[in-house]
Order: C-alpha cells, then sequence, then structure tokens
C-alpha cells in the first residue's frame, strides 16, 4: 500500500532537513518512524486515514527521540511537549490524535501492535521493541521481589541469620535506638533477600555499604560453612564479582571495594579459616558488563564474541567461566541501558546476591531505557511487608520509622541519606537541582559567594569566556611536556574535565577539543604525526579482545628507542601493579580527543574541578538529570556557563 502523496512529500523534506543537519531528531529516529509506518501499512487489508499515517509516524519519532535520550517512555500527557520534533503535529494535539488510535495500532500489554500503551496512572507509551524488553526485566525484578532467602526450605542454600547478625553488629558498632542508619538497614537487606538496590548521591557511601554486604553476606553464607568443614579450597567456595559500564569504573570499584573490606576484616568476631575464605572471596578485579556478558557466553549484538578471543583461546577453546559467584556487585546502575540489563538478567544466578549501585537522579544510559530509575520508582510505590519489616527489626537495633503492608513482596530499596563527603555549595546546587524550582536556583546562583559553585551567563563574551576555561589544562600540557608517566598524566588530568551538553556547535565538545589539542599540539616538537606524549583520548566503540569499551579514556604515550625514533602507544590506566593496559594506536580505530566531553560520557567519573557548558541552541538535550549529573561530577568545584533560557529549560 503506498502513501498519500502529500505524506510522501512532508517526509522528503523531513529528509531534506536532517541531509541539512536542520532537523532536531536523528536519522535514527527518521528510520523509527519509517519502519512504523511500514509494518502498519503491510498489516492492514485496508486503505488508512491519512490522519492514521500521519499520527504513527510522528508517535514514532517521538518515542525514538525519547529513547536516544535514555527515556524508555512517553507519557501520554507529555506528548504535546514534543510538537517541534513532528511533522504533521506542529499545530495540533498529538496527544489527542494518539488516543483516537485502532487498537490495531496502539494497544495495552501483549500482542504485536507497532505501540504499546500501559494504563497505570501516568498511562506510558512504548515503541513495542523497548517495551518488550521492559517486560522481561520487570519479570525478573518481580521473581526478585517474591522470594525470601532467610525462609528457604531448603537448609543447604539458605542464610544463617544469626551469624550475618553478629557480622552486622561487627561492622556497624556505633548502631543505637534513636538513629537510622540506611547502610546497615542495606547490609541487613542483603541477608533477607538475593537483590538489594542501594540509591544515593555523590558521597553518601555507596561503595563502603557494598563492601560491608559482600562481607556480612559471605559470613552467613551457609556454602562457606561446609566448604569449611569439608575442607574445600577457599576460592572454589566462595567469591565476588564487580561490575561496571567501563572498565576504568569496573577496576576502581573492585580496588576499592578490596581496600575496605580488607580494612573492615579484623572487626569481623570469626575463627580464622572463616576470615581466610572472606578474604579470598574478596574482588581481585572489575570486569565490564559487557565482558561478564561474553565470558558467560551471551551472545552480544553489538560485537563478535569471536572478537573477545585471546589467540590462545582460539587455538585451545575458552577458558571456564568462574563459580556461580555468592555476591554481584554492579556499580553506576543508572548507566547501564535496558537491553544490556535484559541480557544480564538472564545469566543472573538464583543464588547469588545481586547488588546494584546507583543514583537515580542522574542521567539514563545512552542507549535506550533507564531500568534503575524504573526500579527505584516502583519499589519507592511499594511499602515494606509485615514479614520483611519483622526479619528487619530483628536484625537492627533502630526503629524502622515505617508501615507494613500487606503486600507479600520483599522491598529491596535502600535510598542512602547522608552525605559523608559531598558538603557546602555543591551539595546545595544539587539538592535544588534534584528538587525545587527554577527559581530557587536561579537566586542562589546569583546570590552564592562560596568558591566551590560559580556561573557565568554565556551571551557574547562566549570567546572570552571559553578561553578562560581552555586555560586550566595548561598545568597538564606542561607535565606532558616533561614525558611523566601514565599514573602522573591520569592523576593531573582528574583535576580538571570540561563537560559539554552537545558535541556540536560552538559549546559543543568538537570544536572545544580541536581548540584545545591545536594549542597542546604547538608545544610538541614531535606532534607532526598529529600525536603527542599525553594526548588524551575516549574510545567511542567496544575492544571487548583487548579488555577496552566505549567510554573509557586514555593517554597516548611516548617511547624514544635507541635509535632515537619515537614510537607511540596507548595506555590506559587501571591503577597500576600491572593492570594498566598498552596497545598500538592501529588496534584502536575509533576514538575522540578527551579534553572535553559530553555530560552523558562524564558518568563514572569524579573530576576535582568540573567546566560546564550548556549550549542553549540544542535546548531539547537540557534535562535537569544533565545538570545535576554534571554537578554531581566535580569534587571540589563546579563553573557553570550558561544562560537564563538555557536555565528555564533545564529545570522545566
Amino acid at each position: 500500500m503506498s502513501l498519500p502523496s502529500n505524506i510522501s512529500q512532508r517526509i522528503r523534506f523531513l529528509k531534506q532537513s536532517l541531509r541539512r543537519g536542520e532537523s532536531l531528531v536523528s536519522w535514527i529516529d527518521f528510520y523509527a518512524a519509517d519502519a512504523a509506518l511500514n509494518e502498519v501499512l503491510s498489516a492492514s487489508d485496508s486503505a488508512l486515514p491519512s490522519t492514521v499515517l500521519e499520527v504513527v509516524f510522528d508517535l514514532a519519532l517521538v518515542l525514538s527521540y525519547a529513547s536516544g535520550l535514555g527515556k524508555q517512555c512517553v507519557r501520554l500527557d507529555e506528548l504535546d511537549e514534543h510538537l517541534s520534533l513532528t511533522v504533521f503535529h506542529r499545530d495540533q494535539s498529538l496527544m489527542t490524535s494518539t488516543q483516537a488510535l485502532p487498537e490495531s495500532i496502539l494497544i495495552s500489554g501483549e500482542g504485536s501492535s507497532v505501540f504499546v500503551k500501559v494504563l497505570n496512572d501516568e498511562a506510558e507509551l512504548y515503541l513495542r521493541r523497548l517495551w518488550n524488553l521492559c517486560d522481561k526485566t520487570d519479570r525478573w525484578l518481580s521473581d526478585q521481589l517474591s522470594s525470601n532467602i532467610s525462609s528457604d526450605v531448603d537448609p543447604n542454600e539458605s542464610i544463617d541469620l544469626a551469624r550475618g547478625k553478629e557480622a552486622l553488629n561487627a561492622l556497624f558498632p556505633d548502631l543505637d535506638s534513636t538513629d537510622i542508619d540506611y547502610q546497615a538497614w542495606a547490609v541487613a537487606q542483603s541477608l533477607l533477600s538475593n537483590l538489594v538496590l542501594v540509591s544515593g548521591g555523590p558521597g553518601t557511601g555507596k561503595t563502603t555499604t557494598a563492601a560491608k554486604i559482600i562481607l556480612a553476606r559471605l559470613s552467613a553464607e551457609k556454602c562457606i560453612e561446609r566448604a569449611i568443614e569439608k575442607g574445600i579450597e577457599s576460592r572454589r567456595a566462595s567469591s565476588t564479582v564487580c561490575l561496571a559500564p567501563t572498565g576504568k569504573a569496573a577496576q576502581r570499584l573492585a580496588s576499592s571495594l578490596s581496600s575496605q573490606a580488607e580494612s573492615l576484616l579484623s572487626s569481623l568476631p570469626f575463627e580464622e579459616d572463616l576470615i581466610q575464605h572472606l578474604r579470598s572471596a574478596l574482588p581481585k578485579r572489575g570486569k565490564t558488563v559487557h565482558r561478564y556478558l561474553i565470558e558467560n557466553d551471551v551472545s552480544m549484538s553489538d560485537f563478535d564474541d569471536d572478537d573477545y578471543l585471546s589467540d590462545n583461546e582460539r587455538l585451545f577453546g575458552k577458558l571456564e567461566t568462574s563459580a556461580i559467584p555468592n555476591v554481584l556487585v554492579i556499580d553506576e546502575s543508572s548507566m547501564i541501558d535496558l537491553a544490556l540489563m535484559e541480557r544480564l538478567s538472564t545469566i543472573l544466578h538464583p543464588q547469588t546476591c545481586v547488588v546494584l549501585l546507583g543514583d537515580h537522579y542522574q542521567l539514563p544510559a545512552v542507549e535506550s531505557g533507564d531500568f534503575f530509575a524504573r526500579w527505584v520508582k516502583r519499589c519507592k510505590r511499594n511499602a515494606i511487608s509485615a514479614e520483611q519489616l519483622g526479619q528487619l527489626i530483628h536484625l537492627l537495633p533502630f526503629d524502622m520509622n515505617v508501615e507494613p503492608s500487606e503486600s507479600e513482596q520483599i522491598n529491596p530499596l535502600v535510598t542512602l541519606q547522608k552525605s559523608y563527603r559531598f558538603h557546602g555549595a555543591l551539595a546545595d546546587v544539587a539538592r535544588l537541582i534534584r528538587d525545587e524550582p527554577v527559581e530557587a536556583l536561579r537566586h542562589f546562583l546569583t546570590t552564592n559567594t562560596d568558591e566551590a559553585i560559580r556561573y557565568h551567563w554565556v551571551e557574547g563574551r562566549a570567546q572570552q569566556e571559553l578561553g578562560a576555561l581552555m586555560a586550566h589544562y595548561q598545568d597538564f600540557v606542561e607535565l606532558a611536556e616533561t614525558k611523566a608517566s601514565l599514573a602522573e598524566l591520569q592523576k593531573c588530568f582528574d583535576q580538571f574535565q570540561i563537560l559539554c551538553s552537545t558535541r556540536q556547535g560552538p559549546l559543543g565538545t568538537d570544536q572545544l577539543n580541536e581548540a584545545v589539542h591545536t594549542k597542546a599540539q604547538s608545544r610538541f616538537s614531535s606532534s607532526r604525526t598529529g600525536v603527542y606524549h599525553g594526548m588524551p583520548i575516549m574510545l567511542e566503540r567496544n575492544y571487548p579482545k583487548l579488555d577496552l569499551y566505549n567510554g573509557d579514556v586514555g593517554f597516548y604515550i611516548e617511547n624514544v628507542n635507541q635509535n632515537h625514533e619515537s614510537q607511540f602507544v596507548a595506555m590506559f590506566y587501571r591503577g597500576g601493579e600491572g593492570r594498566d593496559i598498552t596497545v598500538l594506536p592501529s588496534q584502536i580505530d575509533k576514538y575522540d580527543l578527551a579534553y572535553a566531553m559530553t555530560v552523558h560520557k562524564s558518568q563514572g567519573s569524579e573530576y576535582d574541578h568540573v567546566g560546564v557548558l550548556l549550549a542553549p541552541y540544542a535546548p531539547e538535550l537540557l534535562t535537569r538529570a544533565l545538570l545535576y549529573t554534571a554537578v554531581t561530577r566535580a569534587k571540589q568545584k563546579c563553573t557553570l556557563y550558561l544562560n537564563d533560557e538555557s536555565l528555564d529549560r533545564l529545570m522545566n
């Protein structure tokens, strides 16, 4: 069935705008809308009204665009906020037109329609593909909420709550009945179920909480007790796996968890045999989620499994995967997209305690779907069951200050409240961004005198402000001139980072990276090839065979041989001690400069000082989550570059 000529003509105009770079939507959004239109046409036995075809195209455009921002769905009452993205609904309500779609195109729940409308309190709209992923991950979550390991009928798989409580009391010696300790609450929760969601802002102790969960949970595992009795080698009896979206974040997580847990071992009141088993189970290294999936034979569509294999593995076969982990910790969960979590849920063993750490106020993953925020939201709506509350009261001395529900499901969510390092003006502005109206934030910015948070209105003086911003890299470039080591470069580079809301335009990463790079390059005599010692790069794709992944930041390092010839390698810092990764430039073909990066790409990293550029000419990218994520990347100071229009858009 062919399209009416007026619709075809309008679609051709959109394609022309895309070719000129003048459209708010992307080619991916266009292809999604085109595919939806073709699917509806091929499924219909009779001619459809033009109005229906127009709604299908525009609705698919909006939903695809939203998925590009990490949102798996759009509320029905939000549709008319996106009319600027549409082709046929610039002057009419897309919400009203969508409500008139026939059930064959827009249905609720199961089916083969192009779209799915979920009739909950907010009437959410999904592309069918994303709905299927949401449905699968939500089913896995429901299974976890319905299980209670402390009442397992099989004694061989149950938890020794008495020993778990001993560990809990030793890890939190100062607990009293007056103050709620949310970290202790999370540790107690790990003794009751195989899923713990720990959400908290920067500095609230998510990693510390995870370290204590590992020790308490492993202490209470009866399988470890049986292993000690039978003399089974400790590394075969218990293990912990640490995962994160990027290699750097994964290694940082494993190192932090291991060192913190090691320092806490001496506080546990257990026999030396058990202490040694706990020590051997601590994480030795972190892994990216991608790598863990491939190691467990999960097919990955974004790269071939064979790309991951080493030469030895090609010759002799893949190595045996490790035993089922007792505890699996995933950091920066808000960065993990829906498709990745769906794959991960298929290999998570029911005996493994899964600990998800994250901040659900941060930006969602670059790919579609923010499962972590979705799950947090779902759990916030649910109260604690009477059985779970009774068990928590048995484990903890303080009043939980909650009313039990009639539900029989576990509520795995613990929201950490207290910040131990994120204080002062930075914490104040993060709270305002998260919770308050734009007027409150504007008043704070214009009256604040604390140097930790500064702002500049970027109008006609943009070039002057940008010059001052880029000058912050002078110390790094001077250090690179001394042929500094990888560790020295990484330490200096982490002191400052430019964060942008977009890649394009005068306030985007592309132009800023080129400007800083040009200045730095002029300082190096060996930069004839465009490369120089210390040049920072960020990978733009996965290299699983090299254990390098999209978003990893590294540096070009110059080595001079005996003939005084320069040779460059790319090195990625993993904490030193032989864990750093060195590759030839020819092994990585897709990367960008890393002087400036998008706020999305900065997730999982922290810097002493961040300069945040919010481009008013790309308003569709400006959200509270983006500004909150940018500000919380700063450990000591944040400088904002924005204008009134951008601020209004961000907060509204």
